[in-house]
């Protein structure tokens, strides 16, 4: 009986059997013995954080990729990037993992031909990804990669309308529009985006920017407001102050 989220043994067990004819009632033993000790330790493990819900073939590496994205949403961003290059040695064809490691390079204003690869190798592996996964990479390379911010726009909305409540779809469908000088479409899905996802700091932060960007002072002053109520220790609050 395996941890989700770390992997480390909960439970061992084994039963034996005399005979053929004992299999049955050993397995009962052994799944009464199983049963029971997974109920001691449920309440453990649901209160372990989930990990998040990626194509990979590898688990270690979707454990990987989930610690890079804690840490990138509590702020470290140049922490996150050693366990990203962990999860795509441990899957290479792990096209999420690819694809926000070349994010998180952009985000920090680095090693830009490395970032264009990271995206590059994200997009080759997007044709046999879920439908928002897929137009997620696929966003992501017209902007970074291509420059044409018209399909990326396109990508990100197929990716929306597909998951309503995917922030990250939201995000990046609004820093398109943004790149565009679309600013009033893009202030509409960052405000969904902190609707969607309240602790998310990132949407917070990027909409009180193109706030200011669409002359809007007060609608920014208001949404950081609400990010000092919501998030007041945050690191990107205290970059939204400035």
């Amino acid at each position: 009986l395996l941890e989700p989220e770390s992997g480390n043994v909960i439970g061992a067990f084994r039963e034996s059997a005399r005979d053929s004819t004992e299999i049955i009632r050993a397995m009962d033993r052994l799944s009464k013995q199983l049963r029971r000790r997974a109920g001691e330790s449920l309440k453990a493990v649901r209160a372990s954080p989930p990990l998040f819900r990626f194509t990979t073939t590898s688990l270690p590496a979707l454990r990987k990729y989930s610690q890079a994205q804690r840490l990138a949403d509590a702020g470290d961003q140049v922490g996150a990037l050693r366990p990203l290059v962990e999860a795509v040695e441990l899957d290479s064809t792990f096209a999420e993992a690819w694809r926000r490691g070349a994010v998180i390079l952009g985000n920090l204003g680095i090693q830009p031909s490395a970032r264009r690869r990271a995206m590059t190798r994200a997009y080759r592996y997007s044709d046999r990804l879920p439908d928002v996964e897929r137009y997620m990479v696929r966003g992501s390379y017209f902007t970074d990669v291509t420059g044409d911010y018209r399909a990326a726009v396109d990508a990100y909305h197929r990716a929306v309308e597909a998951d309503s409540t995917n922030g990250p779809a939201l995000n990046n469908a609004a820093l398109a529009h943004s790149l565009l000088r679309e600013l009033d479409a893009a202030a509409a899905l960052y405000t969904r985006a902190v609707a969607v996802d309240p602790r998310q700091a990132l949407y917070r932060n990027n909409l009180i920017s193109v706030d200011l960007d669409r002359g809007a002072p007060q609608d920014a002053r208001a949404a950081l407001e609400d990010f000092r109520r919501a998030l007041p220790d945050h690191p990107l609050r205290w970059a939204a102050e400035v």
